[in-house]
């Protein structure tokens, strides 16, 4: 049986999950009370749970490490069924969590890549190249560091993606190219890129049986400006004189 005192007490638990305002992740919190329900849509609910938590437990770390008796209340758990996260917790800390939650929810930016793999030799023609101008002032840098003076381009192609893609560069010789990268929202901060190869497949015949056998050419993690144009390194040809050269050009929307 329910008593004065407890009825009141579910009365106000009641009103407290009526008002509780539903707002996209990294909306500005405001005195709403403690209690917020925040929309979940381009991360998973696990994951934006665990960044959530994260904030709770950073706070009770230092509440314990300063002495406090009464641990900051900051809880959080998910609506499995609605993707939506309910965070318990005063308006300084709902703030932060609003502000992680935005930038882990918002969609990836997408980028554009311009890829350039070039034969370099020591000697040879070394006319005019068919490449735009920020790519040959980069080769052109390139050439004056390493001993090689002639260049033309084995396949060339553009990537437009929000975090990895692969694809083949139309060219004399067929290469395939792969990239992984993370960018942040600032439209000017440095690219990480995660992995990046340049690669080439190539039937051999193994016990009478044709197969394809993948060949990296090059493999690598680096960062890139936004507009900035790279040689992102070389590599040995496989019997023959020479280097392959590999340009990136980090297109600026």
């Amino acid at each position: 049986m329910i008593n004065t005192q407890n009825r009141a007490l579910v009365g106000a638990v009641s009103l407290t999950l009526l008002s509780m305002l539903l707002v996209p992740a990294g909306a500005e919190a405001q005195d709403q009370g403690m209690t917020r329900l925040y929309a979940v849509e381009n991360v998973s609910l696990n994951g934006a749970e665990t960044l959530a938590s994260s904030i709770c437990e950073e706070a009770h770390r230092l509440s314990r490490a300063a002495g406090n008796r009464e641990e900051e209340l900051c809880a959080v758990y998910s609506l499995r069924g609605e993707s939506k996260l309910v965070v318990t917790a005063p308006p300084h800390l709902q703030a932060r969590i609003a502000a992680m939650l935005d930038e882990f929810d918002r969609l990836p930016a997408t980028k554009s890549f311009h890829v350039i793999v070039l034969a370099a030799a020591a000697e040879g023609p070394g006319g005019d190249l068919d490449i735009p101008a920020p790519a040959r002032q980069a080769l052109q840098d390139f050439a004056a560091l390493m001993p090689y003076s002639s260049f033309r381009v084995l396949g060339s192609g553009f990537l437009r993606t929000s975090q990895r893609a692969q694809t083949t560069l139309p060219g004399p010789e067929e290469f395939q190219v792969a990239i992984h990268f993370r960018s942040v929202s600032d439209p000017e901060s440095p690219i990480l890129v995660e992995g990046f190869e340049i690669y080439q497949d190539t039937m051999v015949t193994v016990n009478e049986s044709v197969q394809r056998v993948r060949r990296s050419v090059l493999q690598t993690t680096f960062t890139i400006e936004p507009g900035e144009t790279t040689v992102v390194g070389t590599s040995a040809r496989d019997g023959q004189e020479g280097a392959v050269v590999v340009l990136l050009t980090a297109v600026r929307d």
